[in-house]
């Protein structure tokens, strides 16, 4: 089978479903990442909030570039393909041309804005014209309601598939408030995984591959493996969920 999943950015394939992808590729499955918003700032200043990030991820200079190095550094761990597509983060975005979509850190978990509608429109026509029809297409829940998300999941949704996979968004489903139930769609059927030491393994690696977000999450990359490790043991990481039309 050939699965394509769709990474918002350019870190959330590994985090959420590594362990997935290796083991799929390890049953002799074709496997390609998709970043739907890899692409580099706009010319000009940027925001304050954005400047602020670059500056916890230690990548003043080229930070879009850098990370996307880290992305197809930590596809190799996983033995999977990638695909950079070109539109620029919600952090470097504006609704007018003018202000910032994002300010501090509760902008990024939002409802999808008017002015992002168009954005929407653009990840389908983006999907639309580089999908074919024996790809299976594994996109994010949007648990945790990060506004990139969940403008990948709408344009997901708004394809004319026969079926959409998803996965969970790790780590937002570990928080507290929220629910996997609220998330899963109606007609969604649960496939579980069996991951490996090797597929576990492997995963920790990807997600340590993209060195510069580990302080997203994380005090350290010790800890992260520690916490991957927890949230497999409560059977994390090892589900997908298969719709039909």
């Amino acid at each position: 089978m050939h699965f394509v999943f769709l990474s918002p950015h350019l870190d959330d394939v590994a985090l959420s479903c590594g362990g997935i992808v290796h083991s799929l590729i390890k049953q002799q499955n074709k496997v390609e990442i998709w970043t739907i918003f890899a692409g580099d700032p706009p010319p000009g200043t940027l925001s304050p909030f954005a400047t602020s990030l670059h500056r916890r991820w230690q990548l003043m200079t080229n930070p879009t570039r850098l990370r996307r190095r880290e992305d197809s550094n930590a596809a190799k761990v996983l033995g999977a393909s990638f695909r950079h597509f070109t539109l620029a983060d919600c952090i470097y975005r504006s609704g007018d041309g003018v202000t910032p979509l994002v300010n501090q850190e509760e902008d990024l978990f939002q409802e999808i804005p008017g002015n992002q509608r168009h954005t929407v429109t653009q990840v389908t026509q983006l999907l639309e014209n580089n999908l074919t029809e024996e790809m299976n297409i594994v996109s994010p829940l949007s648990i945790g309601n990060h506004l990139d998300h969940r403008i990948t999941r709408a344009a997901t949704r708004a394809l004319l598939f026969p079926s959409i996979w998803f996965y969970a968004d790790y780590p937002y489903i570990v928080k507290e408030d929220q629910k996997l139930k609220d998330y899963l769609p109606d007609d969604a059927t649960e496939i579980k995984y069996a991951l490996s030491k090797s597929d576990m393994d492997v995963w920790k690696q990807a997600i340590a591959a993209h060195r510069s977000q580990i302080s997203t999450f994380w005090e350290s990359e010790a800890i992260m493996m520690q916490k991957v490790d927890l949230y497999a043991r409560n059977g994390g990481g090892q589900l997908l969920w298969k719709t039909s039309l």
